[in-house]
């Protein structure tokens, strides 16, 4: 009995280290836009993000990652790079990270946000590139963040 409790332990503990990617692949992006200034939609979806508890890990321009998506049509574009957000389930760990490209031209801003998680559970890691209910409350804290500093300016 001792040696299957040590089993289950090792085992649990070898699920946890499941790895997850810095960068998300283009599947299942959700974008919108707004009509607000690169600064404006810069700011508002950090402060959007920290308000949900998602930290940004780090900023790049998107190229570092990209080639050819038609970057001559922005003025200004950065890529944020969200840490991974890890939930303890009754069996096996979930993590979560977020990329989150604004794009901008002429007080227009395209925020499209790629979001991944995996699901890690006892013999098994499960992937998803899809969740409607995370993404639409991060982007309707967006808009309210984007209303607030559009009004104060």
């Amino acid at each position: 009995m001792k040696r299957l409790s040590v089993f289950f332990i090792l085992f649990f503990i070898g699920c946890a280290s499941s790895q997850i990617p810095i960068y998300l692949q283009d599947k299942k992006p959700y974008s919108r836009r707004f009509f607000v200034a690169y600064d404006q939609a810069l700011a508002g979806t950090k402060e959007s993000l920290e308000d949900l508890g998602w930290k940004i890990q780090d900023q790049v321009a998107p190229s570092v990652y990209e080639q050819d998506r038609g970057t001559d049509l922005y003025e200004k574009e950065i890529l944020l790079l969200t840490e991974i957000r890890e939930t303890h389930m009754v069996v096996g760990t979930r993590y979560a990270r977020l990329n989150i490209f604004i794009r901008s031209r002429d007080r227009v801003s395209e925020i499209e946000i790629r979001y991944l998680t995996v699901s890690s559970l006892p013999g098994k890691d499960f992937k998803s590139y899809q969740n409607d209910s995370t993404v639409d409350r991060i982007f309707e804290r967006i808009e309210k963040a984007l209303d607030t500093t559009s009004s104060s300016s």
